[in-house]
């Protein structure tokens, strides 16, 4: 069930970021148009599910990789700085995996196949095309722009801009009234391969704000869709990984 293959995969799902220089996005629409100003960004940051310690108790995914559909839940533990725990389970409830992930590794422990994964986490985001990775991105937090120079125009209630580098572009579409990523897209610079998320049901909750359901189209036919509930931001989150020693050691490339 959680073969090499789907543990290196997971650990996508719930990390993959990309980190570029500013750009814009050109818009035709010019219906309802204002300017926002650019501190509106940092605004926008500060409602960011990761803008601290934050855990997540309850997580429904369903994965489609164009063959078969699977279900399993998660639960989410972040440090706010540099650690994050998820722990995989079965809808039964029997946890099937646990994934530490930081900025230097991954490690994964497969309960089902009693098999210990480890990889370094650049070796990973390479791997899938990422230069550089992170939490946030999946649950539609806003990373990017970092400096622009001009006002954002906000057209019909939305705003969109975007950060491109050298080998990637990711386009954000941001609800201007609720001040929250709507839908993010990944583009590859040489062949237009797009990978695209949409965030919908904005829950507020715990002076939280975050999407209730979340559907990522990916490459290859493969679909994810999380539904998100009992999101809490801590004052401190404390992470539990215990390596299990007579498990079968893997590296993961």
């Amino acid at each position: 069930m959680y073969g090499k293959e789907k543990i290196a995969f997971i650990v996508f799902i719930f990390t993959a970021l990309i980190s570029c220089k500013s750009a814009k996005i050109n818009r035709s629409a010019e219906v309802e148009e204002k300017n926002i100003k650019t501190e509106y960004l940092g605004e926008i940051r500060n409602r960011n599910l990761f803008d601290g310690p934050t855990s997540i108790d309850k997580i429904s995914v369903l994965f489609d990789d164009g063959k078969a559909t699977r279900r399993f839940r998660a639960y989410l533990r972040y440090n706010g700085r540099d650690s994050m725990l998820v722990s995989i389970r079965t809808i039964a409830g029997i946890e099937a995996a646990r994934i530490l992930l930081s900025q230097e590794k991954v490690e994964v422990i497969d309960r089902i196949n009693d098999i210990f994964y480890t990889g370094k986490t650049k070796e990973l985001g390479r791997r899938y095309g990422f230069e550089n990775m992170e939490p946030g991105i999946l649950f539609g937090d806003f990373t990017g722009l970092v400096n622009i120079d001009e006002n954002i125009k906000c057209v019909n209630g939305i705003a969109e801009i975007a950060d491109g580098g050298r080998n990637r572009i990711i386009g954000y579409k941001i609800d201007c009234e609720l001040k929250k990523v709507n839908e993010i897209r990944i583009y590859k610079r040489n062949d237009g391969e797009l990978i695209k998320g949409e965030f919908s049901e904005i829950t507020q909750s715990d002076s939280l704000s975050y999407p209730g359901v979340i559907k990522w189209d990916l490459s290859g036919n493969m679909r994810i869709e999380l539904k998100v509930a009992k999101a809490k931001r801590r004052e401190r989150v404390i992470i539990n990984f215990r390596k299990q020693d007579n498990y079968t050691k893997k590296v993961i490339r």
